[in-house]
């Protein structure tokens, strides 16, 4: 008779936890709510804003990195990307856009704290997120760090020649409400570097288009502009998710939408 109360316990007690874990998941997927990366986020009564000021502008400014932009792609691939799918390299370039955003001039011989590093990063990908702090190796130009002192120090710039090509985005959409932004990106993606500048509407690369640049609107930082619409809105549609976190903008994921 023992045995059988205590196996009426276990009973009764799995079922408990059942339960649990069963209201748990119903709580975070109701109205909208769901969880991404420990955020909780608000997916309905999503707004259009404007792509040009405001938030998202500024977001866009903030979502690039210094230097070399190839790296940025990273960003843009064939699945859903979050901070954890990231290498370090393209986590410095983040910041390091962020830091020169922010008054550091990115000049040879100039320092920055870690303090200040820790900063952007929590900024940008939450104060969860674990980073490592040592040199910057693949940005331009490279930034070394001194483990004694906490501060980083700029290298002479020797990377100018190893910059192109690149792909090429431009924010074409952007929506908002309460707990999150979406920017909404096409991205044409360039060949290797025996295709200078021959580019595809794809990740793959299969899909080949011709893209003549605007001579008067070209510059590298800022490629899409001597591009027409009618030929980057035929790139690859991507969403980025930005999270809002008090006065902070954090960067939860991208990925590609069907279309």
């Amino acid at each position: 008779m023992k045995n059988g109360f205590i196996k009426v316990l276990i009973l009764i007690i799995l079922l408990g936890i059942i339960m649990l874990i069963s209201g748990f998941l119903l709580f975070t997927k109701k109205d909208g709510l769901k969880e991404e990366n420990a955020y909780q986020i608000n997916t309905k009564n999503l707004k259009d804003i404007s792509t040009s000021e405001g938030i998202a502008s500024v977001i866009n400014s903030n979502f690039n990195v210094y230097g070399c932009m190839d790296l940025f792609f990273s960003y843009f691939i064939d699945k859903k990307v979050t901070v954890d799918d990231l290498d370090k390299d393209v986590i410095d370039g983040t910041i390091l856009n962020l830091i020169n955003i922010h008054g550091v001039e990115i000049k040879e011989g100039k320092t920055f704290t870690q303090k200040a590093v820790k900063k952007q990063v929590d900024s940008f990908y939450g104060k969860d997120y674990k980073y490592q702090y040592s040199d910057f190796e693949k940005t331009c130009p490279k930034i070394s760090y001194d483990n004694k002192s906490k501060k980083y120090t700029v290298q002479k710039k020797d990377c100018e020649l190893t910059c192109n090509p690149r792909s090429v985005r431009k924010l074409v959409q952007a929506k908002e409400n309460d707990s999150i932004v979406e920017l909404y990106y096409r991205i044409l993606f360039v060949g290797s570097k025996k295709q200078q500048y021959q580019y595809y509407t794809d990740y793959q690369k299969k899909n080949k288009i011709d893209v003549t640049f605007d001579a008067q609107k070209y510059n590298y930082g800022n490629m899409e502009d001597g591009i027409s619409d009618e030929v980057i809105n035929k790139g690859s549609l991507y969403k980025v998710t930005f999270v809002k976190e008090k006065e902070n903008l954090i960067f939860l994921m991208s990925e590609p939408v069907g279309e």
